[in-house]
């Protein structure tokens, strides 16, 4: 973990948007996070990290957070999760012996899981998930999440199966995934009452590389459809494998899975005319034009010298979502910042690149769930692409 004062290097066009920049000043406000900076899943931590240091800088370029009668001069404290749930409790352990109060994370599953205890125990810290997908993280007190549920995920395999009108499928899950192994047994009740029956399911695990046994199980029943639940990289293996031995019927994903992990794994030939169901993420917005995506993509080629990941915009709206209920609650005080966040709506925060949905009474969260919008996508060409488009 390191803790890190986020410069206003590159960031001079903010001045443009936002109004003339000037140094921040006052007293720190330390934000933590927790994301995989390090490890297998670092190309999900770190442009999310960057999302995050983005919305700090321009803050603290326009003179900082102001709280109540405070201004505040914001830094990031980065806990290096690795994905791991061991390596996430230490981190978040440190985190709070160094008096972090304000959480942004974790991306991984297991991590969720794993720190939830501790979260649940010390209404002294708050938390905002902007990753993990597994089902009850959220508490709605001092523990929020910003992205979807598995269930969501589920919900977009469903609309695909109806738009696609499959027959038969049979289901392979990362073994690993809390989130989906929990609505796995939803998932086949639902596809099953919409008549696309589920002739078997099967398990695979993150860091596998052959999938030929599994892959030879599931074609063997000639299933209109495959679905391949979680993990890009080995997606795209069992793909490419399924294409190796045969496999002629649909390919549906269900997973965040940025094009460049994605053509690490597989050829263009193998992926085109795979689909996948997943909510928006930074690139769909950026297609679609959204002002605000627009300002976030300029900032990160020029602050990173590259183009955004695909989490960034969750991670950039989820600090600035934080910012907003601290300017709302006129303190730090994480029972009245709890507060605010749960009055928010999204209008509250114009800085948002994404489509979150309003809820009961127009807010934000209900029970420390956002909702966001789920897309029907097809793999061509070197990329994902909104069916319709």
């Amino acid at each position: 973990m390191q803790r890190t004062c986020i410069t206003l290097a590159g960031l001079a066009f903010w001045g443009t948007t936002l109004g003339a920049p000037h140094a921040a000043s006052g007293a720190d406000l330390v934000i933590g996070e927790l994301h995989p900076i390090t490890g297998q899943a670092s190309f999900y931590g770190v442009p999310m990290s960057h999302g995050i240091q983005l919305a700090i800088d321009a803050v603290d370029a326009h003179g900082g957070l102001q709280v109540g009668k405070e201004t505040y001069h914001l830094r990031l404290e980065t806990g290096d999760d690795q994905a791991s749930g061991v390596a996430g409790v230490a981190a978040l352990r440190k985190l709070i012996a160094n008096g972090v109060k304000f959480v942004i994370g974790p991306q991984s599953s297991p991590v969720a899981s794993a720190v939830k205890p501790i979260i649940d125990s010390n209404r002294g810290v708050i938390q905002i998930v902007d990753g993990s997908t597994a089902n009850g993280i959220a508490n709605g007190r001092n523990s929020f999440r910003t992205t979807v549920t598995a269930a969501t995920y589920d919900s977009a395999v469903l609309k695909i199966a109806e738009m696609q009108k499959y027959a038969s499928v049979v289901v392979l899950t990362n073994r690993l995934a809390a989130g989906f192994m929990d609505t796995e047994n939803d998932l086949e009740s639902d596809l099953n009452a919409r008549g696309h029956k589920v002739l078997a399911r099967d398990y695979f695990k993150v860091g596998d590389t052959d999938f030929s046994a599994q892959v030879t199980r599931a074609i063997a029943f000639a299933p209109a459809a495959l679905v391949l639940r979680d993990a890009p990289a080995e997606d795209a293996q069992i793909t490419k494998q399924a294409r190796q031995l045969g496999y002629k019927g649909t390919i549906l994903w269900e997973v965040n899975a940025p094009a460049s992990t994605v053509v690490k794994n597989i050829t263009d030939a193998d992926m085109n005319g795979v689909m996948n169901g997943l909510p928006p993420h930074t690139d769909d917005y950026i297609r679609a034009g959204k002002p605000n995506a627009l300002v976030l993509a300029k900032a990160y080629r020029e602050r990173f010298g590259t183009e955004p990941g695909e989490n960034t915009a969750i991670s950039y709206d989820t600090a600035n979502i934080l910012f907003a209920a601290m300017r709302k609650a006129g303190s730090l005080e994480t029972d009245a910042v709890a507060q605010a966040l749960q009055a928010l709506k999204p209008g509250d925060v114009p800085e948002l690149v994404g489509g979150f949905e309003p809820q009961d009474g127009g807010k934000l969260f209900k029970d420390g769930q956002a909702r966001l919008p789920t897309l029907a996508q097809t793999w061509q060409d070197g990329g994902w692409h909104v069916v319709g488009e």
